[in-house]
């Protein structure tokens, strides 16, 4: 024969398993709020980067076009390897700079 616990004993017994639960639930909801900030955090420096990036990408392309236009040769002169480097990758930096601007202006939703 198996001896039922106390109603003092049930109560307890609730009572302690609804402080468990509410204590799961509380960590959970603490868990949450802290992966919502530090999303948060995240976006924040990934457009803080974004924008450095442009603003990188706005001084590479004129310092290449400064150097293309210090270097530029006279008509019967040869090309020097700083102009020929210049020419090169200003069409790269352009695209980098056209991209880092998309990226900065981009709505997100």
């Amino acid at each position: 024969m198996t001896v039922r616990p106390s109603m003092a004993e049930r109560i307890a017994r609730h009572n302690q398993d609804n402080a468990l639960r509410e204590h799961e639930e509380n960590e959970r909801v603490l868990r949450a709020v802290e992966h919502r900030r530090t999303q948060e955090e995240f976006r924040k420096w990934k457009e803080k980067m974004g924008f450095d990036l442009y603003l990188t990408s706005i001084d590479i392309l004129k310092r290449l076009e400064k150097i293309r236009d210090d270097n530029m040769p006279g008509p019967d002169d040869d090309w020097n390897d700083e102009f020929c480097m210049a020419i090169e990758l200003i069409p790269e930096a352009r695209r980098f700079y056209e991209d880092m601007a998309m990226e900065c202006t981009e709505v997100k939703e």
